[in-house]
């Protein structure tokens, strides 16, 4: 799959219609699979400390930076993004249904 999604994104301005939607399709689900392994880690920190542990610490740093390059930035956004999900799903998505979180 990584090698389609390469060769896509190679050509990214110059797909067609289709090429974009599956290449949008293929994104999402490496987007999500990539995302799922740290909030599982966020979401149960204690059978993955160093990992969850990581996360927050990398955070931290870059926010600490202030300026930050564009690989510092994107990282930034990935984690903030990680973070909000994991920070939503524990605190607000599952007690709006009942549950303490």
């Amino acid at each position: 799959m990584s090698e389609r999604i390469v060769s896509l994104l190679e050509r990214y301005f110059q797909l067609s219609e289709k090429e974009a939607v599956d290449l949008a399709d293929e994104l999402d689900s490496l987007y999500n699979e990539l995302k799922s392994k740290y909030l599982e880690a966020l979401w149960k920190p204690e059978e993955n400390r160093e990992l969850a542990e990581k996360i927050v610490k990398r955070a931290v740093e870059l926010i600490k930076a202030g300026s930050l390059g564009f690989e510092s930035e994107l990282a930034l956004i990935a984690l903030l993004d990680i973070l909000s999900t994991d920070l939503y799903d524990k605190h607000l998505l599952y007690r709006s249904g009942g549950e303490e979180g």
